[in-house]
């Protein structure tokens, strides 16, 4: 992965005019006629300034900007650009894969009267193919697709009453980061510290450290005893509320808040999760808490003590977060049965396509392994490993197991496609330096 330029090309009017314009509006073209009157008759000259406000960018090619509007308020895509080609998203379809194109971007202009107002922005990366995007007449708003234009510049096309207007942000998506068991979102010896390490090697970077809570104290109480379900649907609410995420954004989950993240991948793309990275997250789960982190001992043990009074009792479901979580390789079937978490989001009971088809759009999935971990047992679930059902002294790795084998999450697919990234560090759970984060997440999968 190429590192990004950072830059900003300003797009004829500010995204947040554009989400408010696009939004707010309840008339459509079909109902007012001088809405429809409106929509035709806006001067199409506004594409050529648009496009001439996204000037040539950086050395892979590429300019900003999209191909949005039309009908339902935008069909969404773009030109892609760079060396190594890029991709080009027709203005009829949803989705369409991308072919080899010069380093060339359009704002477009849609001469269609809108039916209802809405956006798309598609996606245009290196051989890439576009996103869904575009809302039909009588029908519903479609789906953010991605907008990677060129070498690094992301892309939307705005559909307002029929018109579309490219809009180019930064190249420096923000991010999201989701703390794990026993930590907080901002004490400055854990994530507080990492979060302002990313944003002193990114100053230009939005970072997001969640707080699952009102206090400091709720949220650390929150990743011992909320339902993991509760927790991921008020991250998704909340990330799809906040205008800085519109064009999409990376997620970084520590420990449990990888595979919160992942879930929130799989159940809410949109806005788009473009990277996920995942340190020492537990993607098959655990079987044991050998070791407690934080300052709260107390309060971890006796979590211990109600997994081990039966970690599947529908009422510790409900209520402790590891237990939902919890894969017990000696008794799968009630894991399978009784899982309100792991075992939806890693389709155990049936194929939900739906979280298939999301977590495949993520770019890069990146998982980091602490192979002297004392903390997540077994170590292998931060690669999707596992033990081998009824015994505790083998284990299995993801591509050995029914999850890849059958393709129940996408992972294989997106192994073929090169966007699994399987790291490790030679140390304890979440003990890392910051050379090395710098080097193998900032500079890579950040930028």
């Amino acid at each position: 992965m190429r590192p990004m330029i950072t830059s900003v090309l300003l797009g004829l009017l500010s995204l947040a005019t554009l989400a408010s314009s696009a939004s707010d509006s309840t008339l459509t073209a079909e109902n007012d006629a001088e809405v429809k009157s409106q929509s035709l008759s806006i001067d199409p000259r506004i594409s050529k300034k648009t496009a001439l406000a996204s000037p040539y960018y950086g050395g892979g090619g590429g300019y900003g900007g999209g191909y949005g509007g039309g009908y339902g308020g935008g069909y969404g895509g773009g030109y892609g650009g760079g060396h190594g080609g890029g991709g080009y998203v027709p203005p009829v379809y949803p989705t369409y894969p991308g072919g080899n194109y010069p380093s060339y971007g359009y704002s477009g202009f849609a001469p269609y009267p809108s039916v209802n107002n809405g956006y798309g922005n598609g996606y245009g990366g290196y051989g890439g193919y576009g996103g869904y995007a575009g809302s039909y007449p009588n029908s519903y708003p479609g789906y953010n697709g991605y907008g990677l234009v060129g070498s690094g510049t992301y892309g939307i096309g705005y559909g307002v009453n029929g018109v579309s207007v490219g809009v180019a942000a930064l190249s420096v998506l923000p991010i999201v980061i989701w703390h794990g068991l026993g930590d907080v979102c901002c004490n400055p010896l854990s994530i507080g510290g990492l979060q302002k390490f990313i944003q002193q090697q990114i100053p230009e970077v939005y970072v997001i450290s969640l707080k699952i809570g009102k206090t400091i104290r709720e949220d650390f109480e929150n990743a011992y005893i909320k339902n993991a379900n509760d927790q991921v649907e008020f991250v998704c609410d909340l990330i799809k509320n906040d205008p800085k995420l519109a064009l999409g954004y990376h997620g970084l989950g520590v420990s449990q808040g990888g595979q919160f993240l992942r879930a929130v991948a799989q159940r809410c793309p949109n806005p788009p999760m473009v990277n996920l990275i995942t340190l020492g997250s537990q993607h098959q789960g655990v079987y044991g808490l050998p070791r407690c982190l934080g300052d709260d001992v107390k309060f971890c043990d006796y979590v211990r003590s109600l997994l081990n009074h039966g970690a599947y009792k529908k009422w510790i479901q409900n209520f402790v977060t590891p237990a939902e979580y919890w894969h017990d390789p000696l008794d799968e079937k009630t894991y399978i049965k009784a899982s309100v978490f792991l075992a939806d989001i890693n389709n155990e009971r049936s194929v939900n396509d739906t979280y298939k088809t999301n977590l495949q759009q993520l770019k890069n999935f990146v998982m980091v392994k602490f192979t002297k971990d004392t903390v997540v047992q077994p170590i292998e679930t931060e690669w999707f490993g596992f033990y081998k059902e009824n015994d505790l002294n083998s284990t299995y790795i993801l591509q050995e197991s029914p999850l890849y084998l059958e393709d129940r999450i996408g992972l294989r697919a997106m192994d073929d496609q090169g966007k699994l990234h399987f790291l490790q560090v030679d140390g304890d759970h979440i003990q890392f330096s910051q050379a090395w984060f710098q080097k193998e997440i900032i500079d890579k999968f950040l930028r």
